[in-house]
């Protein structure tokens, strides 16, 4: 994918003569530090257990981490494959037509009912769907699967999982009783020991700044500059296509077809070392498209990745953002990330803003996002989207912005599959009723600590899955939908569900979360989803599937009947009354609790606790925590322009070495909704 280490170094010749300094600067300060442990006995422990001394890094090395980085957190979509198989399943069982309306129900394009960051700049526009007509291919190849499998499972061994599930607030001074902007940060990046965020402060050679960055990359990624403050969200643009190219083996070996000739692919010979055995050597091959990830019959099967061969962007725009001193400066710098990404931002001169960054790629009109794409030139990309195009707000009327992976502005289309599908129900909705009852002039820092407290338990279904926050959108709709009953057990849950603050507490200690509507209205939403959406779609929709939020924004479809944004293609309720078909599944989910803790008292059916488990990358570990949704890396600063301060937590310690007073220090913090103050 990188084009091994001759395509490496090509990237770092690439790089501005600014950048390639830091870059440089960066491997030698490793070097530096190595030769220096190496001496000392200060190398973490895991070197003397396997027998090996760390390599010299490189600048090379830096560029890789780079990339890795930007996979993880700043590209989408790679989801067509995927996605032709969910309609070729369709097919099978519901037959052409039913299986198309139901595709188009659950790949939709645009939908103006969804929360957005930035409000009311825009007219949304009309919703719409994208319908199956250009699939290249019918199922994902068995060799593209496997690859993919095996390389997230690596992935998630080193602790790199691929995730962007990350929040952001920005108060404006008229929200604050100090009358400056606050901002709070909490990027979510995976729960291992050590996690991916390292913290430093960057002073000298025009660098004035302290926050965090993800290892193994330069720069400060999220922090606190000279008169301001940021924080990063990912994006979710659908910068990623699967293309499928066509191939003939016999006639034209090693070549496929492109715009009505045939070429040859570009391969060149990699050799992979393997601990313990022999280097393996692969042929890597690529065509106009990307690199080839799989080969079925007269197909190979390539990705284009609108990032690639643009980590110089990404790294010279951290880099300027980390020696900017003024709101166009910081603008100037950050839309310039080649990655999808949301920038939040607040200023000592009282300013807040947000930029929605990145390459997004244009596609051909009438092309079908969602679903594979042919190779013969017929469906290539019209350019990039321009950045005067992208999202971007500066001082909002509403005095505050909000993002949690949501819905840019209301124009804003989606074209990716599953989290990434912006629809009626998002957990951004969470924190902007809590913002939407903010008082002028009563904002604090403690207040910004509540509201990531409060987010941070507020349910999700099920309890510990952080991207099923569906309650505050699909519990009101629920109980509308039921309305008065004469059914004496449905009135005692329905009480107890209209006096629940929708939290997921665990007050007194005892094992189990406190309240027991958090039981019944996972266990209410799990019988309607098995009720109206999995008969249609089947397991990947089911509570907690793959697909659970496509599954959600269904639900509140399914509820709001004729007043849906976007109206529903199927009969997910089989001609029966919405009431009728809601009211059942929570009668079954009545009987189902009753049998599983074995009593009608409602009032012992409790989940038990959820912890966060953090994954050991070495030597060390430490215990579970309690489960909070919130960032792995939390800051809070206030733009006070004759006294900056912030505070900030990053668990479960700085230090990766368990021998390390650091390694552990801050996990007591986390745990208990608290932080240290910064070193600005």
């Amino acid at each position: 994918y990188t084009g091994g280490q001759s395509g490496l170094h090509d990237q770092v010749l690439a790089l501005d003569p600014a950048t390639r300094t830091a870059v440089e600067a960066f491997a030698a300060g490793f070097n530096a530090w190595i030769a220096r442990a190496g001496s000392s006995g200060a190398l973490p422990l895991e070197y003397a257990s396997v027998q090996q001394t760390p390599l010299r890094w490189t600048a090379e090395d830096v560029v890789a981490a780079s990339m890795l980085s930007i996979m993880q957190v700043g590209t989408t979509g790679a989801d067509e494959l995927a996605n032709a198989g969910v309609l070729a399943d369709l097919t099978t069982r519901l037959g052409p037509a039913a299986a198309d309306a139901a595709f188009a129900d659950s790949h939709w394009s645009q939908d103006p009912s969804a929360p957005t960051t930035i409000g009311g700049t825009r007219p949304a526009t009309a919703a719409s769907t994208t319908g199956p007509k250009n699939s290249a291919a019918a199922d994902m190849p068995a060799p593209a699967e496997a690859l993919l499998r095996a390389a997230h499972a690596s992935m998630h061994r080193l602790g790199l999982d691929s995730i962007g599930h990350s929040n952001a607030i920005a108060l404006s001074g008229r929200l604050t009783r100090g009358g400056h902007p606050l901002l709070m940060g909490g990027p979510q990046i995976g729960y291992s020991l050590p996690q991916g965020f390292l913290e430093v402060g960057l002073h000298g050679a025009g660098y004035d700044v302290t926050g965090v960055v993800l290892a193994g990359t330069p720069g400060v990624q999220i922090g606190v500059g000279n008169n301001f403050s940021w924080t990063v969200t990912s994006g979710g643009d659908d910068n990623q296509d699967w293309y499928v190219e066509q191939l003939d083996p016999a006639a034209h070996p090693g070549q496929y077809f492109f715009r009505g000739s045939w070429r040859s692919l570009d391969c060149h010979r990699q050799s992979i070392a393997v601990a313990g055995a022999p280097a393996v050597a692969i042929d890597a091959c690529e065509s106009v498209h990307g690199p080839v990830l799989g080969q079925q019959g007269s197909a190979a099967y390539t990705l284009r990745d609108a990032t690639r061969g643009r980590v110089s962007d990404t790294l010279r725009g951290f880099l300027g953002i980390d020696q900017a001193r003024t709101l166009a400066e910081f603008l100037s710098a950050g839309r310039g990330i080649a990655a999808s990404l949301n920038l939040t931002y607040a200023d000592t001169a009282g300013h807040i803003a947000y930029a929605h960054v990145g390459p997004v790629p244009v596609r051909a009109v009438g092309d079908n996002p969602f679903l594979p794409h042919p190779g013969d030139g017929s469906d290539e990309w019209r350019g990039l989207l321009p950045r005067s195009a992208m999202p971007l707000v500066v001082d909002p009327p509403q005095g505050w912005l909000a993002n949690w992976n949501n819905k840019p502005r209301a124009d804003w289309s989606n074209s990716s599959d599953g989290f990434w599908q912006w629809g009626p129900v998002q957990r951004v909705q969470v924190i902007q009723r809590q913002l939407n009852r903010m008082a002028p002039h009563t904002a604090t820092m403690a207040t910004l600590e509540q509201i990531v407290r409060t987010t941070g338990q507020t349910a999700e279904t099920p309890a510990g899955d952080d991207s099923a926050v569906v309650v505050q959108a699909l519990l009101p709709r629920l109980l509308g939908a039921v309305g008065a009953s004469r059914d004496p057990d449905l009135n005692a849950a329905l009480q107890t569900l209209r006096t629940w603050d929708q939290s997921r507490i665990d007050a007194n200690g005892d094992g189990t979360y406190d309240d027991p509507a958090l039981t019944i209205f996972a266990a209410w939403y799990t019988q309607l989803v098995d009720a109206t959406v999995v008969p249609v779609f089947g397991d990947p929709y089911r509570v907690g599937g793959s697909d659970e939020n496509t599954t959600a924004n269904i639900v509140d479809r399914i509820l709001s009947g004729p007043h849906a944004a976007l109206a529903l293609n199927t009969d997910y309720l089989n001609g029966r009354p919405v009431r009728a078909v809601v009211v059942n599944a929570l009668r079954d989910a009545l009987a189902d609790l009753s049998i599983r803790f074995a009593t009608t008292d409602q009032s012992r059916w409790l989940t038990p606790d959820v912890a966060i488990n953090w994954a050991p990358l070495g030597a060390g570990s430490v215990a579970d925590t309690p489960w909070m949704n919130r960032g792995t890396y939390n800051q809070i600063v206030a733009l006070d322009p004759g006294a900056l301060h912030g505070e900030n937590v990053v668990a479960p310690g700085q230090s990766g070495d368990p021998r390390s007073p650091h390694f552990a220090d801050q996990l007591q913090l986390y745990a208990t909704w608290t932080y240290k103050r910064m070193s600005l």
